[in-house]
């Protein structure tokens, strides 16, 4: 089957070059395109510890008299509050799009989404002292299901469920991340560009100790490992390398023979 083929179901393109009218982007996740796929896998992959970070804001500890530290809640301020809201909203998506998926599968939904606290049918949120560390490992456990199932959800039929599932939780990481940052700035490789299309590759630093980096192409949106970016780095250098010395060979043998 040939690009054309197999475009992405979303319509996306490669930007025309001197010209020229702008290509298909190739499905290669299920029935979208890396760009597609790499917004929702970044998004997924930085929501838990981004809840954490968020439910940490609102809680303090406090020693009482045995020396053990006990979380004490803020008294609601409206930085608090917000945040408060955010995090529930972060909470509420995850909940929502485990059930859809997990129907739609016809697989289990993760424990946090089928146990979550509901009134009237609608997810109420996370507990009112809930402490960071439990906040993290329910959006985690939810976050990491949907990762699992990420390619067979781009898969199915439901086009308009799975697009609205992509701008709505990735738009929403997006937002609460901008207003409360958790990480350094990405940086970019300096090693190698993207094998596919030349870009430049964006360098997520880990969030915490033992995570991996994040490394995601800035035009077509591949996710590659550290492990493939160390394989193109040696591959791109060892191509400029041998480059290098041909042109060398190339200029002696000009200079020596052309004079």
């Amino acid at each position: 089957m040939t690009e054309a083929e197999n475009p992405c179901r979303r319509g996306c393109v490669w930007s025309g070059v001197d010209g020229e009218q702008p290509k298909p982007r190739t499905a290669t996740h299920g029935n979208y395109c890396a760009r597609c796929h790499g917004r929702i896998y970044r998004a997924l992959r930085k929501v838990a510890p981004l809840t954490e970070h968020i439910v940490s804001m609102l809680s303090v500890k406090s020693r009482v008299e045995d020396g053990s530290q006990r979380v004490k809640s803020v008294p609601p301020m409206p930085l608090n509050a917000a945040a408060f809201n955010d995090a529930n909203e972060l909470y509420s998506r995850l909940v929502y799009w485990c059930g859809v998926w997990a129907g739609k599968l016809s697989r289990q939904a993760p424990g946090p989404a089928r146990r979550a606290w509901l009134a009237g049918g609608r997810v109420v949120g996370l507990p009112a002292d809930v402490s960071p560390e439990d906040a993290r490992y329910a959006v985690g456990v939810m976050s990491k299901w949907l990762l699992v199932n990420l390619d067979d959800v781009l898969g199915l039929w439901w086009f308009d469920d799975i697009e609205f599932f992509i701008d709505e939780l990735a738009g929403d990481v997006e937002t609460v991340s901008a207003k409360f940052p958790t990480e350094d700035k990405p940086t970019f490789s300096d090693k190698a560009p993207c094998p596919d299309d030349g870009g430049r590759l964006v360098m997520y630093p880990p969030r915490f100790f033992g995570d991996h980096q994040d490394i995601i192409c800035e035009t077509c949106g591949r996710v590659f490992s550290e492990t493939q970016h160390e394989f193109f780095a040696r591959v791109f250098r060892q191509t400029r390398d041998e480059r290098v010395a041909g042109l060398r060979v190339s200029g002696h043998l000009t200079r020596k023979y052309a004079g």
